[in-house]
């Protein structure tokens, strides 16, 4: 037992000293004692970088607008069209690297003579998004921890993309070739518009309509049409809409803005666990339907938990050590117990 207490406090002391270490306030002497730790054990030294990734998605180094993936992409979807003219036959992968890894964008050349399965793919990590533009001219924007897959060169029926996260797209019109995003198990057909989707997971899919009509089409063949303001649920309930929903609300994430408007603490938390690598559990029920009114903007994930323990109240306490997802889990309290 009295083992067990100093190996978790040893464990407490050394999460204190990294996060010293990461924020730029430790000594040399601690500094020194967490390169020691560090050369003592692999193990010690995936958990420093496992904290380190997380430290720099939540307080990044870097303002991700300056980084050009417009440019980056543009450089990519040429390489696709000069492989496709030289026939090349070999399997290739290309990757392409950002600065500090703010966006990643790759193609994966299947050795075939077609450009339209010449495969492209965008990411965005946690804390981040891109906004880009794709080869029929429509524009995309990815939210964090997102991901889009699209072919260097689009069929000749159709335009194609498959989505993982959210994105808010602008369609190019052009009826003769129909805009087709899956999700899951899930399609949105458009063909000039613009519309927000949420998938972070399969099981939960928001569709906002901003200009034009899309169909949606589910699992079961299901067909349903959106008119501007729509906002369309598809979860294990079923599927529901919200006439004149809130198009700010819902989009303003693409202009670096996070908006809560009277939602609840849950909503709030599990907004911030799809853009940050943080889950939240509520330790106490009676804050469940706590209510919130609030635009972040630059803030970092620390400062917009600061700001809710002074406006709820209530007390965030991040549990020691990271989970094997790379996740950081933090219990929520009532600040009055």
């Amino acid at each position: 037992m009295n083992n067990t207490r100093k190996n978790a406090e040893l464990s407490s002391q050394m999460d204190s000293l990294i996060e010293k270490v990461l924020s730029g306030d430790a000594n040399i002497c601690e500094v020194s004692l967490v390169e020691e730790w560090m050369g003592a054990d692999d193990a010690n030294r995936r958990f420093f970088e496992q904290k380190r990734a997380i430290h720099e998605v939540i307080d990044p180094p870097f303002d991700a607008a300056d980084v050009d993936t417009e440019r980056a992409l543009r450089h990519v979807h040429w390489k696709m069209k000069l492989r496709n003219i030289r026939r090349m036959s070999l399997a290739k992968v290309a990757v392409l690297v950002l600065p500090l890894c703010v966006a990643a964008v790759w193609a994966v050349v299947a050795g075939t003579d077609t450009a339209s399965e010449h495969m492209i793919c965008l990411t965005t990590p946690y804390g981040a998004k891109i906004e880009s533009q794709l080869p029929d001219g429509s524009r995309v924007w990815l939210n964090s921890n997102s991901r889009l897959e699209y072919p260097a060169v689009f069929d000749d029926d159709k335009r194609h993309v498959t989505l993982v996260g959210e994105g808010y797209f602008e369609v190019h019109a052009d009826k003769e070739h129909p805009f087709i995003v899956t999700v899951g198990e899930t399609d949105v057909h458009a063909t000039g518009t613009a519309f927000n989707i949420n998938a972070y997971t399969n099981d939960s899919v928001n569709v906002m309509l901003i200009s034009g009509h899309v169909d949606v089409m589910t699992g079961g063949e299901d067909r349903v049409t959106l008119l501007p303001n729509d906002n369309l649920c598809i979860n294990s309930s079923g599927i529901s809409i919200t006439h004149h929903a809130d198009i700010e609300k819902c989009c303003d994430w693409k202009d670096g803005r996070i908006l809560f408007d009277n939602d609840n603490l849950s909503t709030v938390l599990a907004r911030l666990s799809q853009i940050y690598p943080v889950d939240f559990v509520i330790a106490d029920s009676t804050l469940f339907n706590t209510r919130y009114h609030a635009t972040f903007t630059s803030e970092g994930l620390y400062d917009i938990l600061h700001l809710l323990e002074i406006a709820i109240p209530m007390r965030c306490v991040r549990r020691q050590g990271i989970d094997s997802s790379s996740r950081t889990v933090i219990d929520v309290y009532s600040a009055h117990k």
